[in-house]
């Protein structure tokens, strides 16, 4: 650094000191990458993938906690803490309202397992005595709602005017939107019905047939408002709409309406809500609520499975059909009489077995009859809202 000249003034001596010292600065900050640098103040970000085809995850890191949520192959979410013997991780899985554990060994991780923190939530031991006074929650028989209305919806004049108003707003009386999670896509649900000969047989149910016509086209299709994974809060998240069909910030259910126009749409989400049945509720109305604003007929099913342990899910499914006065499908009466009430031992997935209705046996599985009584539910409605 040359002198600095005695003969400048006191304002310029400051102007060059401040320049100095700014130089001095700066010449530090490039410096200070050459050092070695500090340890990470936080590890970086972990996700976990599920490799195996579907798994539950559970409220606690043990097979005896609670369902919280169900995952299905391929999905990913982020971690954010692990079990002390690195068995189980916490997931974060948005419109869940507890925690979410799930074995490392159902799937892959992306990150370092040993920078999350270790977590240790509270886990009654199996078999636990309560204490004196106390009553085990198992112990206590909670009787489940058992919905009695009829599978087959009915029309009312409420569900008459929402369409009525629907076709004036350009709705397509010849298209029928899923809205649903993983027991609500093709090639399962529905399809058949597109796919043609070969992929089913209608049998003693040739009535049928005018509706398949109708609605040809819609039931193959796959809806941006249903997919696996999804649930009755998923559908308002513009994260999970598809970025190659949807809008910017517009969730998966106003993509598919702005797209598809649907006349009806068949709400059915099975899958277990994490949280308290209220919140279930709070988001099923607005589903139910968007629908008849955009002057589509909701068709609301129950769902088979009885996760919860109460009924509380098919309760809230059969108050708001009944609220609003528009159409349920109660698919839970349809399975009662079949073998296992039509469901695996995981209490969740149904039976399968094809749609070949010519074959009485065929009837004694869950997917024939799923698949059965929600085009019997399309056609009854299709034929009431147009009905004279």
């Amino acid at each position: 650094m040359e002198r600095i000249n005695s003969t400048m003034r006191p304002e310029a001596t400051s102007r060059y000191l401040l320049r100095a010292l700014v130089a001095a600065v700066l010449a530090l900050s490039l410096l200070a990458p050459l050092a070695a640098p500090a340890p990470a103040s936080a590890a970086g970000p972990v996700t976990f993938t599920l490799t195996i085809k579907s798994a539950f995850a559970r409220t606690v890191p043990s097979f005896s906690g609670q369902r919280a949520a169900s995952l299905f192959q391929g999905q990913s979410y982020p971690a954010s803490g692990r079990s002390a013997d690195n068995v189980w991780v916490r997931l974060i899985m948005a419109g869940v309202n507890t925690e979410t554990w799930i074995p490392v060994s159902y799937g892959t991780l992306a990150g370092d397992l040993a920078g999350l923190p270790v977590l240790t939530p509270a886990i009654a031991a199996p078999g636990a005595t309560p204490a004196p006074g106390q009553v085990s929650a198992e112990a206590v028989a909670v009787p489940a709602f058992q919905p009695g209305n009829a599978v087959i919806p009915t029309v009312s004049q409420t569900a008459r005017d929402i369409y009525q108003r629907g076709l004036q707003m350009g709705n397509n009386p010849r298209a029928f939107s899923k809205i649903g999670d993983c027991q609500a896509v093709p090639p399962y649900f529905l399809a058949p019905f597109d796919y043609g000969v070969g992929a089913y047989t209608i049998g003693a149910y040739g009535s049928l047939n005018a509706a398949i016509e109708h609605f040809s086209g819609s039931f193959a299709r796959q809806s941006i408002a249903a997919n696996s994974g999804f649930n009755v809060a998923t559908v308002f998240v513009p994260l999970w709409a598809d970025p190659q069909r949807c809008l910017r910030n517009e969730s998966p259910l106003a993509c598919e309406f702005r797209l598809h126009r649907p006349s009806i749409a068949l709400i059915s989400m099975e899958t277990w809500w994490g949280g308290d049945a209220s919140g279930y509720e709070s988001y099923l109305r607005r589903i139910v609520e968007f629908s008849i604003a955009k002057g589509t007929v909701p068709i609301l099913a129950t769902k088979a499975d009885n996760i919860e342990g109460n009924g509380s899910i098919n309760a809230v499914i059969v108050k708001l059909a009944a609220e609003y006065d528009v159409p349920l499908w109660n698919f839970w009466a349809a399975v009662q009489p079949l073998p296992s009430h039509g469901l695996h031992p995981d209490g969740f997935h149904l039976t399968w077995e094809r749609p070949f209705y010519d074959d009485p046996a065929v009837l004694e599985k869950a997917w024939p009859v799923r698949n059965l009584t929600a085009l019997q539910a399309i056609d009854a409605v299709w034929r009431g809202l147009t009905a004279p």
